[in-house]
């Protein structure tokens, strides 16, 4: 009688989850590690628990954990822009790029979703506005107790750019407090669709002189359970174009370019009223100007795409916004964003100029 033969076993390998490697390796690292406690914790020895033992255990789980916080790189096309976000109060600022996907294969959850990439904006070889074709990787975040910057802030003095922060580079205290993902760049695809890095393009760039007036929209936005930002439509009108404190921001530009740059006067600074701000949290700036401009647009029936800076001035005390002023950096042939949260008398002349500077593709002296 002939035995049926059993099924010879697939030789095909299932293809593992992008999780799958690094939780292998916890395993593995914890598994040594309590080997480790076991052998310590023999009868001729001491007990397991000991404070000892015990500091074992943590040691081992936190590099486990360590190993757990990358997974397998998510290649992804979008629009990027480099970011400095300035915190003056805390002598702090951090840079980075956030990227808005168009295309992800292989992750399509990711598409429309803007994510943050730790990138240094000082070397990085495309520029904001560019579409970027790159492989990231995604890094888990430890979550933070409450982060508070509400110190009381010394008055800013003119010149805008004369002290530098200094600072982490890409951790900011909203993507901790979060505990959103930061993504770390392995390789950059092609930019614009044209194979390779972009950084010959981004030298020519660097290397084109700056002259001619541009244009910009200034936008005071207010929040019904908040109140309107310390700086009214004329105050931020004088403050950009009059003579505020003896001299205007265009008219440091003015000055400081021998007269070969500035900013087109705008006949009118525009207020836009906004529903209750506690539906946002972390304050993520992106997706609140995305708001402000269709605000601007349903309230005023005006374009940003009209202008090529957008400047939004926000109240202070909003909840998740721990920075001065955020900017967009080198973005002098498209359109640039910053952000202001300081009043009148806590700088906020100098710290438009700042951010404005930032637009123009200037960066910190250190």
């Amino acid at each position: 009688q002939k035995r049926t033969p059993k099924p010879r076993k697939s030789s095909t390998r299932l293809r593992s989850s992008p999780l799958s490697r690094p939780i292998r390796a916890v395993v593995a690292v914890v598994l040594v590690g309590l080997h480790r406690v076991r052998a310590d914790s023999h009868p001729h020895h001491r007990a397991m628990w000991t404070g000892e033992n015990l500091g074992w255990i943590y040691l081992t789980l936190c590099l486990g954990l360590t190993l757990v916080t990358t997974v397998d790189a998510v290649r992804a096309t979008g629009v990027v822009s480099l970011v400095v976000e300035d915190h003056f109060d805390q002598n702090q600022h951090y840079r980075y790029a956030t990227l808005l996907i168009t295309s992800a294969p292989g992750s399509p959850h990711l598409i429309g979703q803007r994510i943050q990439l730790d990138v240094d904006v000082h070397t990085a070889s495309f520029e904001t506005n560019d579409e970027v074709t790159l492989d990231c990787r995604p890094q888990y975040m430890i979550v933070l107790p409450n982060h508070s910057d509400e110190l009381e802030a010394p008055t800013a003095a003119w010149p805008p750019f004369e002290t530098p922060p200094t600072g982490p580079r890409a951790y900011t205290p909203a993507l901790q407090e979060s505990g959103e993902l930061l993504y770390i760049v392995d390789v950059i695809i092609a930019v614009n669709g044209v194979p390779g890095d972009g950084r010959r393009r981004r030298h020519r760039r660097d290397m084109a002189p700056l002259a001619g007036n541009r244009t910009i929209v200034m936008v005071r936005v207010e929040y019904l359970d908040f109140g309107p930002p310390d700086c009214n439509e004329s105050c931020v009108h004088d403050m950009m174009w009059g003579s505020w404190g003896g001299k205007s921001v265009n008219g440091a530009y003015a000055e400081a370019s021998s007269g070969r740059f500035g900013f087109v006067e705008a006949l009118q600074v525009y207020t836009i009223i906004l529903p209750l701000f506690a539906a946002r949290q972390h304050c993520d700036v992106e997706v609140l100007a995305d708001s402000y401009d269709l605000a601007l647009l349903a309230q005023h029936n005006v374009s940003v795409s009209d202008f090529q800076h957008r400047s939004y001035f926000v109240p202070s005390e909003i909840p998740g916004c721990f920075w001065s002023g955020i900017a967009h950096v080198g973005c002098t042939e498209t359109h640039c964003r910053s952000w202001i949260r300081k009043g009148p008398t806590e700088g906020a002349a100098p710290t438009l100029a700042h951010e404005l500077g930032h637009n123009l593709g200037l960066w910190h002296a250190a």
